[in-house]
C-alpha cells in the first residue's frame, strides 16, 4: 500500500487490509497523513515537519505483530527515525534515493 490514507485514523482498518493481503506499507507517499509527514515531492509551504504521529507508533507496533513490512520510501527526515527508533523489525527503502550520492532536487529547502 503507496501512503497510509486508506487507514485514515482507524487501526483496525489496517487489521483489515491484512486479511485481504497487504504485506508491505509505505506510510506517506508526500502528504501529511494521521500516521505522519511525508517529503514533498516539490517545495511546499508548511509548518514544521514532523515524525510519526502517536498513531504512526501503533501503526508500526502494529504492522509489525501482524507481519507487514514496513517502507520508509517517501518519509521525511523526522519519520523515518522515528521507524528506526520504534520498530524491531526489518525495513525497506525499495524507491528511496541515497543523498549521499544524489541530493534530489525534489526535497524540501531547509
Amino acid at each position: 500500500m503507496e501512503g497510509a490514507e486508506p487507514l485514515g485514523n482507524d487501526i483496525e482498518m489496517l487489521r483489515i487490509f491484512y486479511k485481504l493481503g497487504l504485506r508491505v506499507l509505505t506510510f506517506t507517499h508526500s502528504r501529511r497523513n494521521y500516521v505522519g509527514d511525508g517529503a514533498f515531492l516539490k517545495p511546499q509551504k508548511s509548518g514544521t515537519p514532523g515524525g510519526l504521529t502517536p498513531f504512526g507508533v501503533e501503526v508500526v507496533e502494529q504492522a509489525e505483530k501482524l507481519g507487514i513490512i514496513i517502507d520508509v520510501s517517501h518519509l521525511n527526515d523526522p519519520g523515518f527515525w522515528d521507524v528506526i527508533e520504534f520498530s524491531k523489525g526489518p525495513i525497506i527503502a525499495p524507491h528511496s534515493n541515497c543523498r549521499a550520492l544524489v541530493k534530489s532536487s525534489k526535497e524540501p529547502h531547509r
